[in-house]
């Protein structure tokens, strides 16, 4: 009998635990959301919320650009009947978001996390301030003056296909952009050469960098896969797990191979600058004996912080995958976007060839 009540108590505990409080949180938060965003926006339908109208497609950003005369400000989104948004289109209403310390939430930053890890785009804290601080040094304007050529390069292979194309066809450009963005950060954060953008044959790391970034974006408007445990049982879950472990170790080993490249050229140089009695640090030492542009990579392995610390391994490799998603996905956004406009606008396209 005592062993039929502990069992009873256990599984009323588990169900509390895993079932009946997270329910309870979810059903508040569902009210909470209803009564804030009352007579703001669209009304969401009762379970949809506003996925029947909104998808990760063109016309759906089409539809949310035809709202903007009617909710020039400020909007509502919701992902099913439990998550919500606030859609803010208005730089008034944006900046004092933008101004806060953390404006982060768990839900999208949280499907990134297994694969860009705890780096600065998706940390909070002590360990953002920390980091963020670590990192100055790689937006140094001796640094990024070293990237010109690159981004020279880059862009100069994309035109150059571009030039081959048939002038009368629609092109889709984004994915030209995106090639373009993605072999600049590759080379700037890794001096890793692909050919990525000429290349026939699809490289495996540039095409798990694209799939994981397509996977997040989907799991976002799809509730049904919200939850890790539901999520990693499909065929996408385990795609993004398969891609997550290839990119991890693919970044470690040339963190691992970086390592000991840095540490074979400080020592070959150390003993010498002492004998000449220089005193540079590690960096500029590093320069010397290698003679190259410092890229992303070398810096995050040669700062240190006040107490001599740097980043772990770890640290390096969720830095390296967050500035190349962040890095190649939304500036190819930007571009393509810009491309668009000048485009549909022919007058300004005129006007920038002009200043240019």
């Amino acid at each position: 009998m005592i062993l039929l009540i502990a069992l009873l108590l256990t599984v009323g505990v588990v169900l509390m635990t895993y079932l009946v409080r997270p329910l309870l949180t979810t059903l508040r938060w569902r009210k909470e959301g209803k009564i804030k965003m009352k007579g703001i926006g669209l009304e969401p339908h009762w379970l949809l919320g506003s996925l029947h109208l909104v998808q990760v497609t063109e016309e759906s950003f089409n539809f949310m650009e035809s709202l903007l005369p009617l909710y020039p400000k400020i909007g509502q989104l919701w992902m099913g009947p439990f998550v919500w948004y606030l859609t803010l289109t208005h730089p008034h209403v944006l900046k004092p978001i933008l101004a806060t310390a953390e404006p982060k939430d768990e839900l999208g930053y949280g499907f990134l996390r297994p694969w860009i890890g705890d780096g600065l785009l998706v940390s909070k804290g002590k360990k953002w301030h920390r980091n963020r601080h670590l990192l100055t040094r790689a937006f140094h304007f001796d640094i990024l003056r070293g990237y010109t050529e690159i981004f020279n390069s880059c862009a100069t292979t994309m035109l150059d296909k571009w030039v081959t194309m048939p002038q009368s066809a629609p092109v889709e450009m984004f994915k030209h952009v995106s090639l373009m963005t993605l072999d600049n950060m590759l080379l700037c954060t890794m001096s890793c050469t692909t050919n990525c953008q000429t290349d026939s044959k699809e490289n495996r790391y540039i095409k798990a960098v694209f799939d994981l970034g397509e996977i997040v974006m989907n799991r976002m408007f799809n509730p049904l896969i919200h939850n890790d445990f539901v999520f990693y049982l499909t065929p996408m879950g385990r795609r993004f797990k398969g891609h997550c472990e290839y990119v991890h170790a693919f970044d470690e080993k040339i963190i691992q191979e970086r390592k000991v490249l840095i540490k074979s050229s400080l020592e070959s140089l150390t003993n010498d600058s002492k004998m000449h009695g220089e005193d540079s640090g590690n960096v500029e030492l590093y320069k010397k004996a290698t003679g190259k542009n410092l890229d992303f990579l070398d810096i995050l392995l040669l700062t240190k912080d006040e107490d001599g610390k740097g980043l772990s391994d770890r640290e390096i490799r969720d830095e390296v995958d967050t500035f190349l998603f962040e890095g190649h996905d939304t500036t190819a956004s930007g571009i393509s976007w810009a491309f668009y406009c000048l485009a549909t606008y022919p007058d300004y396209q005129e006007k920038c060839r002009e200043e240019g």
